[in-house]
């Protein structure tokens, strides 16, 4: 189990490492992971805070592949969902 969990740590690390720098520009940093988690316990419940939670798995399931493209887009639209009205 702990073998199954460095490995994938690993190849985490190596998946990051080797992001173009194009991609790192688009937003997918932990920083702006942590600001756009950080709106969601402050949303009023409804379609908008439901659409953030969808976004921000869909953020975390292409950041666990190495798809940073992706992620930042999920990001994007989860931060558009935490600042609609």
């Amino acid at each position: 189990m702990t073998k199954a969990i460095i490995g994938l740590l690993a190849l985490g690390a190596i998946g990051i490492a080797a992001t173009p720098a194009s991609a790192a520009k688009m937003g997918c940093s932990g920083a702006d992971l942590q600001k756009v988690n950080g709106m969601m316990p402050m949303m009023a419940e409804g379609p908008n805070k439901m659409t953030m939670y969808k976004e921000m798995a869909a953020t975390q399931t292409a950041m666990s592949k190495g798809d940073m493209k992706g992620c930042a887009m999920h990001l994007n639209m989860a931060a558009k969902a935490g600042m609609a009205k």
